[in-house]
């Protein structure tokens, strides 16, 4: 961790119900994001909303969402639980010295028009 940075990388919740109402951050979604869906940069701290399974399907989804680093908008996915075993996915938590940043991240960026609408 580098001085200033407002997360910390911490251990998974032992169960899985305690996903709901924790952040992740995205660490490498290089591979795996969709090239027509807004997806989080890598980096980027998201909100578990919501641990989901569609239908008799064998996995579980979870929603997030993130503020879009150009627009400001708050933006969501679903994405495999399995990206959390995988190391695209890693929980986080505010530092101490840092804990009055907004979740919601930095205020945005200039840059390229963003297509999240």
């Amino acid at each position: 961790m580098t001085a200033g940075t407002p997360w910390r990388a911490v251990e998974a919740p032992w169960f899985k119900k305690g996903y709901v109402n924790r952040h992740v951050r995205a660490e490498d979604l290089s591979a795996v994001r969709p090239p027509d869906r807004h997806a989080p940069p890598d980096g980027a701290v998201c909100l578990v909303l919501r641990r989901y399974k569609e239908g008799s399907a064998p996995s579980f989804d979870l929603l997030l969402e993130w503020r879009c680093p150009l627009c400001g908008l708050r933006a969501h996915i679903s994405v495999p639980e399995t990206w959390i075993a995988d190391g695209r996915l890693v929980f986080v938590e505010r530092t101490e010295e840092n804990c009055h940043i907004s979740p919601a991240g930095p205020a945005p960026e200039e840059g390229p028009p963003c297509n999240n609408s």
